[in-house]
């Protein structure tokens, strides 16, 4: 599906980044790309490339943790929190 950036009120650059995987998303921008493409926040993570086996994606896990500043470390946590509530 194809995204305006302008339509969620970022640059067009900064989009490009996301998809990527070059920049990571405040939540309130995941907001609105989930609303503008018309989704659920949730599938937004969805990708086809996901591991199913829970080593590797623990392992996957603890390696974002560990590149995470504190920031994040909380909004992580508040993710997670919402997930397995």
């Amino acid at each position: 599906m194809s995204l305006n950036a302008e339509k969620i009120g970022i640059s067009s650059k900064y989009l490009s980044s996301i998809e990527r995987g070059k920049e990571n998303p405040t939540l309130d921008t995941l907001i609105q790309l989930a609303l503008a493409l018309k989704v659920e926040l949730f599938e937004i993570f969805l990708y086809a490339h996901e591991v199913s086996n829970s080593k590797e994606l623990k392992e996957r896990i603890q390696s974002l943790i560990e590149e995470a500043d504190v920031d994040r470390l909380r909004l992580a946590t508040k993710l997670l929190r919402a997930v397995f509530h």
